[in-house]
């Protein structure tokens, strides 16, 4: 999933939170890329729960023209087939600027890949 969001100076730093849903296990890489789209600087993380994992990202005045990607694999507990699923959300401040979701239903021992990729834009 491609997204585009607008983040404006002074209105504090920008966060992104993973989480993933339908209690469903998951891990995940973030990758924060530069002004050329290159040389990221990877986070990994894994889920057990539903409980979100959240990364401050810096200023906005840092992040104009930058992108993230975010690519998570998520599996199901359960030995039947189900539901799994990953939000990511853009925060500036205590401000939400755009919740991203994917889910798919997955057969028992298989995982879902849930790819994210968002272009950090000035706000007009």
């Amino acid at each position: 999933m491609k997204s585009q969001v607008g983040i404006s100076k002074g209105k504090g730093n920008i966060s992104v939170t993973i989480t993933f849903g339908f209690a469903s296990a998951g891990e995940y890489e973030l990758k924060v890329f530069d002004q050329n789209d290159a040389n990221p600087d990877l986070r990994t993380g894994v889920s057990t729960d539903d409980v979100e994992d959240r990364f401050d990202l810096g200023r906005p005045e840092d992040l104009f023209g930058r992108a993230i990607s975010i690519k998570a694999w998520a599996s199901t507990p359960s030995s039947e087939p189900d539901w799994v699923g990953v939000i990511v959300e853009v925060e500036q401040g205590q401000k939400e600027l755009a919740e991203l979701r994917l889910k798919a239903s997955v057969k028992s021992h298989q995982e879902a890949v849930f790819p994210f990729f968002i272009r950090f834009v000035e706000a007009k």
